[in-house]
């Protein structure tokens, strides 16, 4: 863990309680408007925040433009964009309240799926029958549910060939990088992959033939 020192006591107070809200951290509450989207199981505490999650999600309506240079991005709402901001200028506002941990975050969700590294609380339980897993992140829970489902929806982009993780594919990807003499490179933090075909030497303009 960042930061050093031993660690500090793990279990959260009244007083961690109202320092995770200072940071803008809230404890789990009953959140009654769920996604009817066919695959997505989100639910939201307010109708505005199904509403939102459904225009940006499922409906890709992003009207706010990230102005950064060789960036473009968009997103629903002025918030959203500001939030991506921090990844150009670094800012990290939302900070671990434990002793002697110095792990600083650019949203309160990150913030939150890091204190559970503290408290051990893992919220999200496989609802598949016979297994008992439980996740600290939503995230987690849906990569682990592909393992009983089969479902494979990451598709190579050179071959088709399906797998149920990313990081499968991306790792199958650069097999055929190597192969075909092409080069990956990641365009911003998100990792986003795209190929660009190297020009071959013999087509080159300054190349020597016999």
């Amino acid at each position: 863990m960042e930061g050093g020192g031993e660690a500090g006591s793990l279990t959260p107070t009244s007083a961690d309680d109202q320092l995770l809200e200072q940071q803008g951290v809230k404890r789990e509450k009953d959140k009654p408007y769920r996604c009817d989207h066919p695959g997505c199981e989100r639910s939201f505490s307010f109708p505005a925040h199904l509403r939102s999650h459904i225009q940006q999600i499922h409906i890709s309506y992003r009207p706010c433009k990230c102005e950064f240079p060789g960036c473009g991005k968009r997103f629903y709402t002025p918030q959203h964009l500001n939030v991506h901001r921090r990844v150009h200028t670094g800012e990290r506002p939302f900070v671990c309240p434990y002793t002697d941990c110095c792990k600083a975050f650019t949203t309160a969700g990150n913030l939150k799926n890091h204190i559970r590294t503290h408290t051990g609380e893992r919220p999200y339980a496989c609802k598949f029958e016979g297994c008992t897993k439980r996740f600290a992140e939503m995230s987690s829970l849906k990569k682990h549910e592909l393992t009983h489902t089969g479902e494979k929806p990451y598709t190579c982009r050179v071959c088709g060939k399906a797998f149920s993780q990313a990081g499968s594919r991306n790792t199958h990807e650069r097999k055929h990088n190597r192969s075909e003499g092409e080069e990956v490179v990641n365009e911003g933090k998100v990792g986003r992959r795209y190929r660009i075909k190297r020009i071959a030497a013999a087509s080159s303009p300054n190349s020597n033939h016999d």
